[in-house]
């Protein structure tokens, strides 16, 4: 039987929480400025990480 697209979602999410050695991660689900993103991005690039990892 196929998941629907909720479950597969919420599947990801859980394994998310736990991913790398138990440190997991944290979801932020908001707006910030221009700048405060061109500033994680240069941090992303820098330490050689996805945006969403620095």
């Amino acid at each position: 039987m196929a998941l629907s697209n909720a479950e597969r979602q919420r599947r990801y999410r859980q394994r998310r929480k736990n991913a790398h050695s138990g440190e997991g991660y944290q979801r932020i689900n908001t707006w910030i400025s221009t700048s405060a993103f061109i500033a994680l991005q240069r941090l992303a690039a820098y330490k050689g990480v996805s945006s969403g990892r620095c």
